[in-house]
């Protein structure tokens, strides 16, 4: 294949990100770009190949040196460094989910925070499915079709176990654990969907509830509303917010809902609630 390869960004339409949850695919090379040195979160992940050259990855505390035929992850909501090194930039391609399709991924590639980097099995064959795929000249219907396929062929390339598909069975607690952590790291964020934690869990929505419900006494739906209100409170407390940074701040779309629902929950109103805590730091 072409050496030469261009960098590239491709964006899938709101479609697409809707039904698979691809966001884009790209390529750089960092002959080229300026690498980003300081710490950066996502709310989406992305998996990275690195085709030719070195770089580091710093997560949580721990540093990975990274080199051509590694794969690297980048989760959500992780404070995250990675660059190229200076003597033999690297160049990588890349694909980003949202969360449920980006933990599935790295699910199947064995990748976490805890342990973001492995060196692929089939280097060679992956850098050539990679290159493949961007010298379709086709539409963005077929390319987004095309890039589907590619993942499935890098994760059978990839696949450990690939005659097994029975995925390991979790404890009614970790799946509460799961359901609870993914909220609170989500809950900022208005086009965060319930329905993303089921997949993760490999489990039905249906049973996500019933399940959560059991054990915690509330739907998952109910635990991020309370999750956000408990936010939208203690912001309250300790500064004078308008509600249209609170909505912003805590993740709801509609100001007159969240007034509505602040106000079922704490029995006062916004405002009310801030005067109340402002006069009793005052001594009042």
């Amino acid at each position: 294949m072409n050496e030469k390869r261009p960098n590239k960004r491709i964006f899938f339409n709101e479609v697409w990100d809707t039904y698979f949850k691809l966001r884009n695919i790209g390529y750089h090379d960092f002959h080229i770009i300026k690498p980003t040195k300081f710490a950066r979160i996502y709310d989406w992940t992305s998996l990275h190949f690195v085709v030719s050259g070195k770089g580091i990855l710093k997560i949580r505390d721990k540093l990975y040196h990274l080199c051509a035929g590694d794969f690297f992850y980048i989760p959500a909501n992780e404070p995250t460094i990675y660059h190229s090194d200076e003597k033999d930039p690297w160049s990588y391609y890349w694909i980003s989910f949202s969360l449920s399709s980006g933990f599935k991924i790295a699910d199947n590639l064995k990748l976490s925070a805890d342990n973001p980097k492995t060196t692929a099995k089939n280097a060679s064959k992956i850098t050539v499915l990679f290159d493949e795929l961007f010298s379709l000249d086709t539409s963005p219907t077929e390319f987004a079709y095309m890039t589907l396929s590619a993942i499935m062929q890098l994760l059978a390339l990839e696949a450990s176990h690939p005659t097994s598909t029975t995925p390991k069975k979790l404890s009614r607690k970790k799946i509460v654990a799961t359901v609870k952590n993914t909220i609170e790291l989500n809950y900022t964020n208005p086009s965060f969907n319930i329905k993303e934690i089921a997949p993760i869990l490999y489990l039905s929505t249906r049973q996500v509830d019933r399940i959560f419900t059991e054990e915690a006494g509330m739907t998952p739906r109910a635990y991020l509303t309370e999750v956000k209100l408990q936010h939208a409170a203690k912001l309250l407390q300790e500064s004078d917010y308008k509600v249209r940074e609170l909505c912003r701040l805590t993740g709801f779309y509609d100001e007159f809902q969240f007034m509505k629902i602040f106000k079922a929950r704490y029995g006062i109103t916004v405002k009310e609630y801030h005067k109340k805590y402002k006069l009793y730091k005052e001594g009042i």
